[in-house]
């Protein structure tokens, strides 16, 4: 089992940490990511308010998990081609399914819950 400290600050992937308003060629602001599944390239652009959020969040001693529904080994790309390796405590890939007691509304402040997906 695997213990993270608290407190836990967790960002996906996909049009968060990177956005998929990508082309098919470089551009000035893209990096090249490669697919660990197909090997397929894309050239996708950082969301820097995120990354530096994140690094934000390391830097006040939070422990930082990264994961994808895209699965852990792309969460794992995405953490590495944006350089942020040593920021990140974890990778792994986003729940299908979670179960509290509570709803989000009890234990999320509400200036957290507006970026939520509804």
């Amino acid at each position: 089992m695997i213990i993270l400290k608290e407190p836990l600050a967790i960002f996906d992937c996909d049009d968060t940490l990177v956005s998929w308003h990508y082309s098919e060629h470089k551009t000035q602001n893209s990096i090249a990511f490669t697919d660990p599944t197909t090997q397929e390239i894309f050239f996708l652009e950082e969301i820097k308010v995120h990354t530096q959020a994140l690094k934000n969040h390391k830097l006040r001693g939070h422990t930082i998990v990264v994961w994808s529904a895209s699965g852990a080994a792309w969460a794992e790309e995405v953490v590495t081609r944006l350089g942020l390796t040593g920021y990140v405590d974890a990778c792994m890939t986003k729940p299908n399914w979670a179960y509290d007691d509570l709803p989000a509304s009890e234990f999320i402040p509400e200036s957290i819950r507006k970026y939520l997906v509804k």
